[in-house]
């Protein structure tokens, strides 16, 4: 008769076991200093036949005969090295400062302060820059980042020079602009029924030869079909996603490629993330009639969204992510988060200096009715860029392969409390959708 337990792999004492892996875990973190994934999905691998003491993984469902063993497999399978060594990459130099530098240094604070960081209500960016994650914003003068690190100056240029290396257009064709306003303004005005307008859109697309601008002229087409004259109110989630955000995204940015599919998501993506909550929304690249690999993933939310779950949801984006880019090798991968009518999107690249950088691109103010179709036409230059941008999205070289760094367990990540002071605002403005 074998007797499994769960005991600490660090300390000396062996009698003292617990109930759960979460307990281990905590423990680990409190005494030891030492962070532990929660992969234990699935019940522990204990041989039928065993005559020992069997010690249980705390992080997955192995098994081990000795404390010595499980030291070992959870030292180098599991264990998040509290370590500030960084791979040797060249400088990061913008208004005459390293970036990289500051980077560094700015996670060796985040890592020696990360028990006061847990808030990821208030610590978002602390959190992502243990993961190697630094989000660069539009707007710079939040002060969510100490400026003895990163002074709003620092991280305007930061995202202009993120962006600069982004190829796009600036703006849509003239005569294609002009066509789409039209056709838009004429079934806003009722010179157009809705049927007349979609099928002016399609005729403009066939006729269309630049592939992301028909993209573009494709997304207006299918966001017609639900717009109605009516006061419809608030727009439910399971609305939202299913009458506008799949429609929009699955023309913006799937149409072109028939190995390409936009999809409501229903899986956990397989990329080693420790998150258990699926994202709401993803593209899929397919190679030889299977998943390959995944181009953007995306979160939506109901107007009536707490800032809490907004800033998890990021969190959540974030780390999706940069775990794609480093097990699919990619070149940059997007994202977005809809909040209401309200989507914005980012886009990660992979810098030279080993950093991943998620840059801000634009938000889009989604039309649910038609006295609001007109709003289609100001983001009809943002959508190109984006469209344009996920175009370009493979994988790289084996030559040239994303840094792997750790990333910090999600189950550390703190968001069931409120724990920001009642009058002060998340500096997630543009991200939890509230200008």
């Amino acid at each position: 008769m074998n007797t499994a337990i769960r005991i600490c792999p660090y300390c000396n004492d062996d009698n003292k076991t617990f109930k759960s892996n979460q307990k281990v875990r905590i423990h680990v973190y409190t005494q030891h200093n030492v962070l532990l994934p929660s992969n234990d999905r699935g019940k522990p691998m204990i041989p039928a036949n065993a005559k020992t003491k069997l010690y249980l993984c705390a992080c997955c469902t192995k098994v081990h005969e000795s404390k010595h063993e499980l030291r070992q497999h959870v030292d180098n399978e599991h264990s998040f090295k509290f370590t500030t060594t960084f791979p040797d990459f060249p400088g990061w130099t913008l208004q005459g400062t390293d970036l990289a530098e500051r980077f560094r240094e700015y996670f060796t604070h985040c890592l020696e302060n990360c028990n006061k960081y847990f808030d990821v209500d208030q610590y978002f960016n602390q959190l992502l820059c243990i993961s190697h994650v630094l989000v660069l914003q539009k707007r710079s003068q939040y002060g969510s980042m100490p400026v003895e690190y990163f002074p709003p100056s620092l991280l305007k240029a930061a995202h202009q020079d993120v962006i600069s290396s982004l190829t796009y257009p600036v703006s849509m064709d003239s005569n294609i602009y002009i066509s789409i306003k039209n056709i838009v303004h004429d079934y806003h005005d009722n010179r157009m029924d809705n049927l007349t307008a979609r099928h002016a859109l399609l005729g403009l697309a066939m006729t269309c030869k630049n592939e992301a601008e028909r993209n573009v002229i494709l997304t207006v087409e299918a966001l017609l079909p639900p717009i109605k004259d009516l006061d419809i109110g608030l727009v439910g989630e399971s609305e939202l996603i299913a009458s506008f955000i799949h429609p929009m995204i699955q023309a913006l940015l799937s149409y072109e490629n028939d190995d390409k599919v936009a999809r409501c998501s229903n899986t956990i993506p397989d990329n080693g993330t420790d998150i258990t909550k699926r994202p709401d929304y993803e593209v899929i690249m397919f190679e030889q009639y299977k998943e390959s690999y995944r181009t953007c993933y995306g979160e939506v939310k109901n107007g009536c969204s707490s800032e809490i779950n907004s800033i998890l949801d990021f969190y959540r984006l974030c780390i999706f992510c940069k775990l794609e880019m480093v097990v699919s090798n990619l070149t940059g991968i997007l994202c977005f988060q809809a909040i209401g009518p309200t989507i914005t999107f980012y886009y990660m690249v992979h810098t030279s200096a080993t950093i991943y950088a998620l840059v801000e691109l634009g938000t889009v103010e989604i039309p649910t009715t038609k006295k609001d179709v007109m709003k289609i036409i100001i983001a009809l230059d943002e959508l190109l860029k984006v469209a344009t941008i996920h175009r370009s999205i493979k994988k790289k070289k084996s030559s040239e392969m994303n840094t792997s760094h750790p990333t910090l367990p999600f189950e550390f990540v703190q968001g069931k409390k409120k724990t920001l002071p009642a009058k002060r605002k998340p500096s997630l403005t543009s991200i939890s959708g509230r200008r």
